[in-house]
């Protein structure tokens, strides 16, 4: 038996984030071409910049973190951060950046004071 599925929608939940799209947008869709950079600034940022990440963290809750905060998700449209087991915070950029650099300035002033 050959089964057919014909998809009309997609339900997607990432993050605190949740939406419905429908099947041509759904494939019309493709991965931010900022991805590569983006995951290499992640790793920089988690491994050499914990201090700053904490107290960018800090200043968005507007209170004192408890233990580390990790920079979880980076790309044209904003950042998430995580400052605990099960909790997400995206901070989404005044508006889309379009090249590496945009991004890395983006996330620049993310972490400045």
């Amino acid at each position: 038996m050959l089964l057919r599925v014909d998809v009309c929608h997609v339900i997607y939940l990432t993050g605190g984030d949740s939406g419905v799209l429908d099947a041509e947008t759904y494939l019309a869709s493709a991965p931010d071409p900022l991805l590569p950079p983006a995951e290499r600034m992640v790793r920089h940022v988690n491994e050499s910049h914990s201090r700053q990440l904490r107290e960018a963290a800090e200043r968005l809750a507007g209170e004192a973190g408890h233990g580390e905060v990790w920079l979880w998700e980076l790309d044209r449209y904003g950042a998430t951060l995580r400052p605990g087991p099960g909790h997400l915070v995206r901070v989404p950029w005044a508006a889309p950046v379009a090249t590496p650099e945009e991004l890395e300035h983006a996330l620049a002033c993310l972490l400045s004071p």
